[in-house]
């Protein structure tokens, strides 16, 4: 019970914060008047950053490295988590 309750307690870091090539924890979109984080997922080894708006064009400030990170089309993220989804239950009936 002890350590439950000490595991309970432990926080995270947030990812977000420290993605490399000039992926930003959070944007602003001006023409929506909003701001965004992103979702971050590892799956099958590769890293996956999910944005609400595209970062590049709602925040001109932002510069992303093409040498880091790939544009892929929201279709191919949603293959790689279904595959990442069924993989685990696979394995926990396994």
């Amino acid at each position: 019970a002890e350590i439950g309750r000490r595991l309970d307690q432990l926080v995270l870091p947030d990812p977000r914060h420290t993605l490399p090539g000039g992926m930003p924890p959070m944007v602003t979109n001006p023409d929506a008047g909003r701001m965004y984080q992103p979702g971050v997922r590892l799956l099958d080894g590769a890293l996956y950053v999910v944005w609400g708006c595209d970062p590049e064009v709602g925040d001109r400030s932002v510069t992303i490295d093409p040498e880091v990170w790939e544009r892929v089309r929201l279709s191919v993220y949603h293959l790689a988590r279904e595959a990442a989804e069924d993989a685990q239950k696979a394995a926990d009936h396994g």
